[in-house]
């Protein structure tokens, strides 16, 4: 009964459109939590109970803060599947309590429109380097694109009579079309006409020979807010993927609809919308900046 489950929530998953490594790691976390209750002597899902789950929780004591809440939500997600999937009579996630970090481990940045003016201001656009930051830091000003499917973005992708770029993102492994506007396009133009002369199929190269494809461009991006004098509030998340955070702030605040912001940030599922941003929309709506000359649409 163990693998069958196992095997229905492999099949759930897929038909929800959960990419191969989030599935595995599911599978791997799963199998050790059954392993736990078939130790404490389970030999059917159906006989679990919230008893059972609080003695599983006890055993999390002593791990780190940020791994309690990690170990918590898979918890949660696993029994709400054996509910859904029929394995259990009882839902038995809403007995797994909520673990919060706190406000100064669990803020991220929010981005007002001249702080991201201020950073990119700091890069030496007549460099080729500066160029290519440029280039690579619009995109996720622009776009919320994560800092992995940028240096994963092919110059194929690239649709310049559509205005738009296609690409299958890593994280989900579901494919997004954005729109390319006239600010991302000319930082991309301009970066291009500098790019080193490779058979790289990348957009972002690395500017030393043999020019391959950009593993990270997260240590760049943070010298850049260094040198800007951005007052960042401490221990705050303030890292490219904080810029993601921004874009979906700046479209709440517009009244974009949720759902077109679930499309256009690509998300597997619309609880991750809530998950990444952290905040419910009427706070978002509190410190969201309004859009400057359309920047972003």
């Amino acid at each position: 009964e163990f693998n069958s489950f196992l095997d229905a929530q492999e099949e759930y998953l897929i038909k929800t459109g959960y990419s191969e490594r989030t599935r595995e790691t599911m599978r791997n976390y799963i199998s050790v939590v059954m392993r736990y209750f078939q130790n404490a002597g389970i030999t059917k899902l159906e006989e679990l109970n919230s008893s059972q789950v609080s003695a599983y929780l006890l055993t999390l004591r002593g791990h780190a803060k940020s791994t309690v809440r990690c170990e918590l939500s898979r918890l949660r997600k696993f029994l709400s599947y054996l509910y859904l999937l029929g394995y259990t009579s009882e839902n038995l996630a809403p007995h797994v309590p909520e673990y919060r970090l706190g406000q100064a481990q669990s803020i991220i940045k929010i981005w007002e429109s001249e702080e991201i003016n201020a950073v990119l201001k700091t890069v030496n656009r007549a460099s080729p380097k500066g160029k290519r930051d440029y280039a690579f830091i619009t995109i996720a000003a622009e776009l919320g694109v994560r800092s992995k499917d940028i240096c994963n973005l092919k110059l194929s992708d690239i649709d310049w009579e559509l205005c738009s770029i296609s690409f299958v993102q890593s994280k989900t492994g579901k494919p997004n079309t954005l729109p390319l506007s006239e600010k991302v396009g000319s930082a991309i133009i301009d970066y291009l006409h500098i790019r080193p002369q490779t058979k790289c199929e990348y957009l972002f190269v690395s500017l030393n020979p043999p020019y391959g494809k950009m593993k990270s461009i997260h240590s760049a991006f943070h010298r850049y807010v260094a040198r800007s004098g951005v007052k960042v509030p401490i221990h705050a998340h303030h890292g490219l993927h904080s810029l993601r955070a921004t874009v979906a702030t700046k479209l709440l605040s517009a009244d974009v609809s949720p759902d077109i912001i679930f499309s256009f940030l690509g998300h597997s599922d619309r609880e991750s919308l809530g998950h990444y941003i952290r905040l419910d929309i009427e706070n978002l709506r509190e410190c969201a900046l309004s859009f400057e000359d359309g920047d972003l649409l």
